[in-house]
């Protein structure tokens, strides 16, 4: 399972495989060449492979981020901020860090030269020079699993050792690279801690009272600050220099231990900046006058120092540049939940006690079967319609009534994705299942190419498989194989299911509580032993219960529904997924974007893990260009810029529109550019993200082409 590197032709070349995470990067180079295995001890980055070239020409095919080290670590270029530099070799050997879906080293020992097009860039050295090409995976897995005790001691020890997965205490912790994967956690009679995990060393204690709700609620930023987890009377963080910070009581517990998080998290992203990895970053530039320390000297200070230091600022300050937080978790206050909070916590998740309002629904269902989550939600199909995507079952007669409870959170609104670890059927978040997690733990290689197979089951909805032949496979960088399959019996979906490994499902047909409408009948996934199936999108009326059973079985997370939609409706959304996916948006982006855009997209839901994806992106953070005004004068651009699992929370980004000279924190929503149109048109043509124009939903799929009139 390690980083693979294959010399290509035609161009000449080399091509870069992360085999656990299916990302591909291609280099181009002068002549062909072949790639000999090197030892990694020379690189100052941790990398997982190495290997050794000859050329006078890298060339990447996407624009990324470039920082360029020279013999004692100093930072002597950044492609964020130049287009254009020349490197004339006096204090080589020089390290070369290339952010990309594979995190990329490359180091050489003479002079050379760096020139960033709009969507690429190269590097060039004056003859055949021998280059160093590193590469680290960015795949995350735990260093083992805690056994602990299901009481409240049991509970504090164990998420006390989360912060053993920080790879420093230092503010660049804030980069999601330099934050691991907390140990797993089971329950058991008594507790046990592989060798290895450790705390890490920090000044900053976390007093809580002994309770559930409260272990629960600091574990984020028990992980964050690597702070250990005491039982007091009051909830507070406390330094061994004496500095305390009140937690408040009652609700206002979880908002402040929420705001505690987003400050510490933000103010470290902006002191970083004078440490390993300069920035002209954009919330610094906001926030700097405000702030009463110095951040040069705060970069050198100890955890508890910069709490203290973050803590005199007022938290309206820095409310307004905050990024939008990926996850919001809403978990029961009981020791159970202790088993998943590693994952929530690898995500930065806020996490709070899962209340919400319940409300009835009474739906039906057919031959006595048993109902299961997600069934049924008011039919959204309007007044006179019947032209639903087959829930609408012919002999209502036969059916008999049944009540499912709904749930909706208090706290909606917060993050991208809330997700509800409670009872009953969210609604307004996603439904994440412990297999789901468990299920990418357990995945080896997923081959060279990126399979994904199109079912169509109904005749009458033959327009959605039409209209995914233009969004699926459309990237050249990426090896696709795109299979559509037609009028599948039981025995034919079944095979395919439990088959060989889908990297992507896209279902179009029929669902019923209790199966997958086949020509032949229906198949309920339940009743299979496995799947190997990775994420899908079952666009079907009601296809939630079959959705759960998928991730159950094997699949890592995908998008089900609620309730009936119409064709028409799910023809729409189930093209809009197809393209977004397709950009590598992953699945909580892609429904953020679906809710928002459509009538009923709040029809549709994620189960499973939202933070997966089917490609990766064409190159940093996948985005939507919000475009106003008219005229071919000046427009006012703003970028909604999504994370991913590689560029997550804490990345930088820096927008290729030549207005925006600042690098922002992903996720972000970036200030508002009055942009010249030309320069607009050029920048649109140049890129595939989707276009909002004056609230109109827009597809750019077409390098030359400029969708803006």
């Amino acid at each position: 399972m390690e980083i693979a590197f294959r010399p290509t032709a035609d161009p000449p070349g080399v091509e870069i495989i992360d085999p656990v995470e299916q990302r591909h990067l291609r280099l181009q180079t002068s002549t062909d060449v072949t790639p000999t295995a090197v030892s990694t001890d020379a690189f100052r980055f941790p990398v997982d492979a190495a290997v050794e070239i000859e050329t006078s020409v890298l060339r990447f095919e996407q624009r990324e981020d470039v920082h360029v080290h020279d013999a004692n670590g100093e930072v002597v270029a950044n492609l964020q901020e130049q287009s254009h530099v020349t490197i004339d070799g006096d204090t080589a050997p020089y390290e070369l860090g290339i952010h990309s879906s594979i995190q990329l080293y490359c180091r050489v020992d003479g002079p050379f030269t760096i020139d960033q097009g709009f969507d690429n860039f190269e590097i060039t050295f004056p003859c055949e020079s021998r280059v160093v090409i590193a590469a680290r995976t960015l795949h995350e897995r735990p260093a083992g699993t805690i056994v602990t005790t299901p009481d409240e001691r049991g509970l504090a020890d164990a998420i006390s050792l989360f912060s053993s997965a920080l790879k420093t205490t230092s503010p660049e912790r804030s980069f999601p690279t330099l934050r691991g994967h907390p140990p797993l956690v089971e329950l058991g009679d008594e507790s046990s801690v592989p060798e290895g995990i450790e705390p890490t060393e920090s000044d900053v204690t976390i007093e809580v009272p002994e309770s559930y709700r409260h272990l629960l609620t600091v574990a984020p930023l028990s992980y964050y600050l690597a702070a250990d987890i005491e039982f007091a009377d009051a909830a507070r963080l406390v330094t061994e220099d004496g500095f305390a910070l009140d937690l408040g009581t009652g609700q206002a517990f979880e908002d402040t231990v929420a705001r505690t998080l987003k400050q510490q998290f933000l103010l470290d992203c902006v002191v970083r900046t004078e440490g390993l990895l300069p920035a002209d970053l954009h919330e610094r530039k906001q926030l700097e006058a405000e702030l009463p320390f110095d951040l040069a000297a705060t970069y050198e200070c100890s955890v508890g120092e910069r709490l203290r230091r973050y803590a005199q600022v007022p938290f309206d300050v820095v409310e307004p540049e905050l990024p939008r937080w990926p996850l919001t978790a809403h978990v029961p206050a009981d020791p159970d939940a202790i088993t998943f909070l590693p994952f929530v916590v690898s995500d930065m998740g806020v996490v709070r006690k899962a209340t919400g309002t319940v409300s009835t629904h009474t739906t039906t269902t057919t031959d006595n079967s048993t109902a299961v989550l997600g069934d049924s939600i008011p039919d959204t199909t309007p007044t006179g319609s019947d032209d639903t995507t087959a829930n609408a079952v012919a002999d209502e007669a036969d059916e008999e009534p049944m009540t499912l409870q709904f749930v909706e959170p208090d706290h909606t609104g917060e993050s991208l994705e809330h997700a509800w670890f409670g009872d009953h059927i969210p609604q307004g978040a996603s439904m994440p299942t412990m297999a789901a997690f468990e299920n990418q733990l357990d995945r080896g290689d997923r081959g060279d190419s990126i399979e994904i197979v199109v079912v169509c089951n109904d005749p009458h909805m033959i327009d959605e498989q039409t209209s995914l032949e233009s969004a699926y496979g459309d990237r050249d960088e990426l090896p696709y194989d795109v299979t559509t399959k037609f009028g599948l019996s039981t025995d034919a979906l079944a095979d395919f299911l439990t088959g060989d490994t889908t990297d992507f499902l896209h279902y179009i047909g029929h669902a019923e509580r209790d199966g997958l409408r086949c020509i032949d009948g229906k198949l309920d996934v339940r009743e299979l032993d496995h799947v190997n199936v990775q994420t899908f999108l079952l666009n079907a009326c009601q296809s939630q219960a079959q959705a759960m059973a998928l991730v159950e079985r094997g699949a890592f997370g995908g998008v089900g529904t609620l309730g009936d939609v119409v064709n028409d409706y799910a023809i729409e959304i189930g093209k809009m997924f197809a393209h977004l996916l397709n950009l590598g948006f992953p699945l909580r982006s892609a429904i953020d974007i679906v809710s928002n855009t459509s009538t009923i997209g709040a029809q549709y839901l994620v189960v499973g893990d939202g933070s997966v994806d089917m490609v990766q992106s064409t190159g940093g953070n996948p985005l939507v260009c919000e475009v106003a005004g008219e005229g071919r004068f000046e427009r006012d651009v703003q970028l909604e810029i999504y994370p991913t699992r590689y560029y997550g929370l804490g990345s930088q980004t820096s927008p290729t529109l030549d207005h925006i000279e600042d690098a922002y924190i992903v996720p972000a929503h970036t200030a508002s550019y009055t942009v010249p149109y030309d320069e607009l048109r050029e920048y649109v043509a140049w890129m595939t993200y989707p276009l909002n124009v004056n609230g109109e939903w827009r597809w750019n799929g077409d390098f030359g082409e400029a969708n803006l009139d």
